[in-house]
């Protein structure tokens, strides 16, 4: 066997295995001789078809699958012994392949094209001027978070009249495009604000008319309402009529010890004081992760503005073409180049923190992980709740369920990685914190996004001219 490296333009290599029938004629033998004493053809014994007949049968398959076999175990292992570093795997070039097992051919040559990892450094002190945007609660949120808090600690009652905060039990009657008439819960605080005026008022027993795409202040509630998901409201019913069965009114609970102690249990919120401040945590604290997510989107775009990084352009094109012909075709890559270019980048620099920063995850993490995923999801995210022992015990136990499944260790690794790398980068930054409402964080990001579409759109023009 002979193993040849051809280097045909920067990082961009050519493997090229020779083998001959020394190399793997001993493993078609042995391959034979088991499927011989497997074999069990009508006229013959078990295990007693004559060899010929065996190689007549399955001989050039056999030689062809152990040829694979040695090829490619020879090809990773060549990788791995000489720390080649490459981008996706290896391509296979069949035009270079010599030998045809169906013309007997004994020695054969197969080539393989490889894309080469580029070496980088990432050279923090050239990152100017990035900030860490900290959502403050302000005023508004704070009452609002309050005021919701008290409508779930009420007291529910059944009224004649619709009031604002209203919850009713309709029937949407079958009219139009509804066949069949349905239940369900129309909650006032799901509705536009400008809309409410004409629910409000209204007594058990009357009708209306609604537009759900105009009346409610998202798809969510409205798909909720309709009892369908938000990827089919497409096919939901716009107009409707419906009647009201019921009303309930919700008589917020008033702030004092009771209320206190029942909406947060050993913890220290005796006042309003001390509730004002645990809600602003609260609510501070739900932001964040969206505050990470800006911040490391702005490192990442400084990071790869600064940062000279070579890739192997033309092997990652004819590798997508090749593997991914489903998307990319010789008429589009050029065009989609750009955006693939910028996800790889972006990926390398991710491996390159990741393994400069000796950064490792453990099973321990991604048990915990899950486990913070099911208390947010059945307490609530913040501080409201403190698990019991027999509530920890059963979470953990969910958590060892999930983690027996593949998909949930694999998103909880990528998310607990991401954390780990964001908090490298704030580690190597050390960015300045900028305290900022939530609609001037909003602004913020809205603003950072249409730059980043009006870049692409320019640079898509400038491939188009160029072609």
């Amino acid at each position: 066997m002979n193993i040849l490296r051809e280097n045909i333009e920067q990082l961009n290599d050519i493997i090229t295995i020779e083998i001959s029938s020394e190399d793997y004629r001993e493993k078609v033998e042995k391959s034979l001789k088991e499927l011989k004493r497997k074999a069990n053809l009508p006229g013959f014994r078990a295990g007693h078809v004559p060899m010929g007949m065996i190689n007549k049968m399955y001989g050039k398959s056999v030689t062809a699958e152990e040829i694979s076999k040695i090829i490619n175990d020879n090809l990773l292992n060549y990788i791995k012994e000489n720390n080649i570093n490459i981008i996706f795997e290896p391509l296979a070039m069949p035009d270079k392949t010599k030998g045809d097992i169906y013309n007997n051919d004994q020695a054969f040559s197969f080539s393989f094209e490889l894309g080469l990892y580029p070496e980088f450094q990432i050279d923090y002190s050239k990152l100017k001027d990035i900030t860490y945007l900290k959502v403050i609660a302000d005023e508004k949120q704070i009452e609002k978070e309050i005021h919701d808090l008290q409508h779930r600690m009420g007291k529910f009652s059944s009224t004649e009249e619709v009031v604002k905060d209203d919850m009713l039990l309709v029937t949407v009657l079958a009219e139009g495009d509804i066949k069949e008439e349905f239940t369900a819960n129309l909650l006032l605080n799901y509705i536009k604000e400008d809309k409410l005026k004409d629910i409000i008022g209204k007594k058990v027993k009357d009708t209306l008319e609604i537009n759900t795409k105009e009346i409610f202040k998202s798809d969510y509630e409205r798909a909720t309402f309709l009892k369908t998901k938000v990827d089919d409201l497409d096919k939901a019913p716009e107009n409707i009529s419906l009647r009201i069965d019921a009303i309930h009114h919700i008589e917020p609970a008033a702030i004092d010890d009771d209320f206190f102690e029942k909406a947060f249990p050993n913890k220290e919120v005796t006042d309003e004081k001390s509730l004002r401040k645990h809600v602003a945590e609260n609510i501070e604290l739900s932001h964040e992760r969206d505050e990470k997510t800006v911040f490391r989107l702005n490192a990442m775009k400084q990071i790869m503005e600064t940062t000279k990084i070579d890739l192997p352009d033309n092997f990652i094109k004819r590798y997508l073409t090749d593997t991914q012909s489903e998307h990319y075709t010789s008429e589009n890559i050029e065009e989609k180049y750009a955006e693939v270019k910028e996800s790889i980048i972006q990926q390398l620099i991710e491996d390159t923190i990741t393994k400069e920063s000796n950064l490792h995850i453990d099973k321990t993490e991604i048990i915990q992980y899950i486990k913070d995923y099911i208390i947010n999801s059945y307490f609530g995210t913040g501080k409201q709740h403190t698990l019991t022992p027999e509530e920890d015990e059963q979470v953990t136990k969910m958590a060892n369920d999930m983690a027996s499944k593949e998909d949930n260790v694999k998103n909880a690794y990528s998310n607990i990685l991401n954390e780990k790398i964001i908090a490298e980068l704030i580690k190597q930054i050390n960015p300045k914190i900028k305290r900022v409402s939530f609609e001037a964080f909003i602004d913020s990001f809205n603003d950072d996004s249409k730059k980043k579409k009006e870049k692409k759109t320019k640079e898509k023009k400038e491939s188009t001219t160029k072609e």
